[in-house]
């Protein structure tokens, strides 16, 4: 085997030697240089670029729209200054905003766009009230209530009677006697919760004009009672004129009390 004996003479060994320590130098100034660079842009960012970008971007103005009958403008207002309070536009969390500003009482959305670089637009919906509330208020399907200055612009929409946190039960209630009423070409007019006992139900053939007669309900049966009204409602249902009251609370059967008794029954009632 041959082996192949390399002869460095001294010049080359330092030749070498400083090639690679001059290789090494340029490296840690490298390393220093960039080193220096980013500790200047984390310095520089926060003292000189984002004041820059904070100045530029700063929200010049915060338009809200929609129009707005129940829902309070001073309360969109707070709760737009809480979320932009010494923010620039683009620091503003948008979903966070928009979901604060869907639980305020009679805001059943909020859109909140940016227009760059300086106006935040916040677009308001409003629920739709579904019923009055004691005669006096207005009530929304969250059970949000509102007493307007001017009730007559509420005067078709369905009553509701209760107390005070009966708002959501009554609602509940109204819904589902309302679709078991439809079932008999009956209109719920207005439901009452009497002292957590009793639910009073005034009701209107569709058929007949002027005609409203009530329904009284056991509240521990929840509607069992309407059932077997609907049920039998058939057979009375021409006589429906003379109705004044109708009693279910009874486990079986029912009782009828009339304006004026119907001077000829069927046989069937």
């Amino acid at each position: 085997m041959l082996v192949h004996k390399l002869k460095l003479s001294w010049h080359d060994f330092h030749q070498r030697h400083r090639k690679l320590l001059h290789q090494l130098r340029f490296g840690a100034t490298l390393l220093v240089v960039f080193s220096f660079g980013l500790g200047l842009l984390r310095w520089g960012l926060p003292v000189v670029v984002q004041p820059w970008m904070q100045s530029f971007f700063a929200i010049d103005e915060a338009k809200v729209a929609g129009d707005l009958r129940y829902a309070s403008l001073t309360d969109i207002e707070q709760k737009m200054f809480l979320h932009t309070f010494d923010k620039a536009l683009y620091q503003v969390k948008i979903d966070s905003l928009s979901d604060e500003l869907e639980k305020l009482p009679w805001v059943e959305s909020a859109k909140v766009v940016r227009v760059w670089p300086n106006v935040l637009n916040v677009q308001i919906e409003e629920t739709v009230p579904i019923a009055t509330w004691n005669h006096k208020q207005v009530l929304s399907s969250r059970g949000d209530v509102f007493s307007p200055a001017d009730m007559s612009p509420h005067a078709d929409l369905p009553s509701m009677v209760g107390k005070s946190g009966e708002e959501l039960q009554t609602m509940a209630i109204y819904r589902q006697a309302s679709k078991i009423l439809r079932s008999g070409s009956l209109r719920l007019i207005e439901i009452e919760y009497q002292q957590g006992l009793v639910w009073a139900l005034r009701v209107h053939p569709k058929a007949l004009e002027n005609v409203q007669f009530e329904l009284y309900l056991n509240s521990d049966d929840g509607l069992t009672g309407l059932y077997r009204f609907i049920d039998n409602y058939v057979q009375l249902a021409e006589y429906s004129e003379y109705i004044e009251r109708v009693d279910l609370r009874y486990p079986t059967g029912m009782a009828v009390r009339w304006h004026e008794r119907p001077e000829k029954f069927s046989n069937d009632v």
